[in-house]
Formats: C-alpha cells, structure tokens, sequence
C-alpha cells in the first residue's frame, strides 16, 4: 500500500510539472490580450514526439501479441500429438506400485491399453544418458508404450526385454549408424557401465514440446523409475475416471487420485490461453492510452483554430474539406509511427520466434493487419473530435 500511494503522488508530481513548468513561463498582459490563439507548447513538437512515441508502443505490442499468439496456434495445430493422445488419462503414481494398478484397471470394460513412463508427451524431458560417448534423451517405459501411443516401428521389434532398448530415427543418426537396420542388435555402453542391446528403431515422433527441435531418444524399461501410468480409455471419459478413481481409492485410500488428459493438458499448454490475456490487455491499455492522448491532442488543436474554422466555412468550405485540413496533421503521426513500428515489431517478433524450432511465419499481412486496425481505431477518435469539437463550434462562431 505504502509503495502504491507513492508511485500515485510520484506520478501525479510528474504528470504536473510540465504543465506547471509552461504555465508559469507565461506573461499575463499577452495571455489577457490574446487569450483565444495563445498555445501552450507553441508547434506542439514535444506533444507530437510524446504521441508518435505511444502510437509506436501501442502497435510494437499489437504486432508482438499478434505474432506470439500465431505461434502458439501454430503449435497446437501442427502437432502430431491429437492422434496419439486422445482419450489417454496420464496418473502420477506418486509412489504406487504400475504393475499392480495395471492389473486392476485392465478389468475394466473401458480400459483398452495401460503403459508405464518415466515422462509425459508433450512436456520437456529431463533425462539424459550417455550412450556410446553420445548425449541422448531417455525415456523409462514398458512395451505397451508402443502401442498405446501409436508408434511406428520402421525396424526391429518393440516387444524388448531387459537389457534391451527403442531407440528413435534421430538416435541412429547420432550414434553413427547409416541405416535403422544396420542398428538393430548392436550392443552400446550406456553410462560407461552397462551394456544394451538395440531391439527397435522407431520412427521419429514428437514426445516433447512442439516448439523444441527434436532430439535423439532411447527407450528402455529399466533405470529411471517410472512416475506415470497412461491409460488409454474408450467411451464416456467421465465414467472412465470415476471406474479408474474407484480402483485407485480401492488399493491407495489414504492417497488422492489425480489424473489429467493428455489432449487437454498439451491443448492448453500449448495456447498460453493465460499469457495470450495478459498480453491483450496490455495492447488494449497501451491502444487507449495512445488514442486518449491523440483525441487530446486534436480537440486543443481545433480549440486554437475556431476562428480559423469559422472563415474557411464562411468562405465556403465544406466538411469534408475542414475534415481533412484538421486530420492531416495526426495522419501524418500515424504514418511516421507505422515506419517505425512496423520494422521494429518485425525485427522483435523474430527474435521471439528463434526461440522455437518450428515457428510461424510473421508475413506481411499481419503486420499490415495490426497497422489498419491502429489507424481505424484512432481515426475514429480523430473524426469524433473533428466534428463535435471543430466543424459544431464553426457554426456557432462567426469571424469579426
């Protein structure tokens, strides 16, 4: 609280001291004799810098908001995880025993295959070993992993058995292989004290974050300990958890059953549906902000030019005429603010992206979309004010 009442008067001190700093620059006798064209910040440069400067923010953050939720989509859409995860609840096992709950649940009519792993698709895998002096990812899983997530093996077998291991087309590759047959039955140290035979080679598939580049995998059922059992379901998924969260309570009472579905779980990991809103309602604050400051800008200068306004329609201007000779000035600013908004959002947007493996394209549309709303939305304002505070005023002052 304290800290929030102290940015208040910091900012309202702030927000005074340039008005109060012209103010009292001003010399009363010209003030009273030409009360009605004086301007306060004179050709307004520092009003029009401090415009082009919010006008600039505001689209950098509609650019960089458009481009990261592009990305995001990109990610969820391209996928290849929908095939592979529908239906299948992901239950942490929290120290029970897979075998035994795999058991108890393959008596259930709507559970079709059950599978033990040391991780989750879709999240990023922290487990590494070295095999052969080669850094591969390492994935703890039983044989119904194959089957359950639909991997395809391109040689081999997948039915391993201990000291035998899955290993994927990247993994090939990385240990010097040329083919995925020329793989097959060859024994690797791993960890510099076991030994391991190639049983499998499967076909490269997406087990972490889309966003990731893909990454040599070896699959065995030995070592890390398993912490998650995926059941694959069928029919009503409600009726599925509430048969699986009864053969839970049944061996484990005195634990929570806790379970998640992997479709749902790497749909919304993948939108940052969250951070997509907190993003939106920054560029929507920082539209306002830069709209509001632009609508002032326009009524003071309509303000000045009343007179001005008055002969010009005396004379025979029309509205549309007095539109333009009042909006060509701010149309200007929206122009010069787009030539640096928009090469610099571009540059921002493709740093952001480097950061993913497959990422989407920024295109010129977009930036283009971004720019037209920007100047629709503060068009709008700026002809609102035109028209209620010049062209209205025009007509109920004549010149002298």
């Amino acid at each position: 609280m304290l800290l929030f009442f102290g940015f208040a008067v910091f900012t309202g001190l702030l927000a005074g001291a340039l008005p109060a700093w012209v103010l009292s620059s001003f010399k009363p006798a010209e003030i009273l004799k030409n009360i009605g064209l004086n301007r306060l910040f004179g050709n307004l440069n520092l009003r029009r810098s401090l415009i082009v400067f919010q006008l600039v923010l505001s689209l950098v953050t509609c650019i960089f908001l458009l481009s990261f939720y592009r990305q995001f989509e990109h990610m969820g859409r391209k996928a290849d995880y929908d095939h592979r995860t529908a239906n299948v609840m992901s239950i942490p096992l929290n120290g029970a025993e897979a075998p035994l709950l795999q058991r108890e649940l393959a008596n259930l009519g709507a559970v079709r295959r059950t599978a033990s792993a040391s991780a989750n698709i879709g999240r990023r895998n922290d487990n590494s070993i070295n095999v052969n002096d080669t850094r591969l990812n390492y994935w703890a899983a039983d044989t119904g992993i194959v089957s359950l997530l639909k991997l395809q093996l391109v040689a081999g077998r997948n039915n391993v058995q201990p000291n035998e291991a899955l290993i994927n087309e990247k993994a090939v590759a990385a240990l010097g292989y040329k083919r995925p047959d020329d793989a097959l039955g060859q024994s690797v140290r791993v960890n510099d004290s076991t030994q391991m035979t190639i049983a499998g080679v499967l076909r490269d598939f997406m087990y972490e974050n889309v966003g990731r580049n893909l990454a040599p995998l070896i699959i065995a059922n030995e070592g890390t300990p398993q912490r998650y059992l995926l059941v694959q379901t069928q029919g009503n998924r409600a009726q599925s958890a509430r048969l699986a969260n009864e053969v839970w309570s049944g061996l484990y009472p005195a634990q929570a059953f806790e379970f998640s579905w992997l479709d749902e779980d790497i749909r919304q990991r993948n939108s940052q549906a969250d951070t997509v809103s907190q993003i939106s309602y920054l560029a929507f604050m920082t539209i306002v902000i830069a709209a509001l400051g632009l609508l002032a800008m326009v009524i003071y200068t309509t303000e000045t030019r009343r007179r001005e306004i008055s002969i010009r329609k005396v004379m025979g201007a029309n509205v549309r005429h007095l539109l333009w000779l009042l909006s060509k000035g701010f149309v200007k600013l929206l122009i010069i603010a787009g030539g640096i908004a928009l090469p610099l959002g571009y540059v921002l947007s493709a740093l952001f992206l480097q950061n993913f493996a497959d990422r989407a394209s920024i295109g010129i549309g977009s930036l283009l979309l971004c720019l037209g709303h920007h100047a629709a939305h503060c068009t709008q304002r700026r002809a609102v004010a035109n028209m209620a505070g010049g062209i209205s005023e025009s007509g109920r002052q004549s010149p002298k």
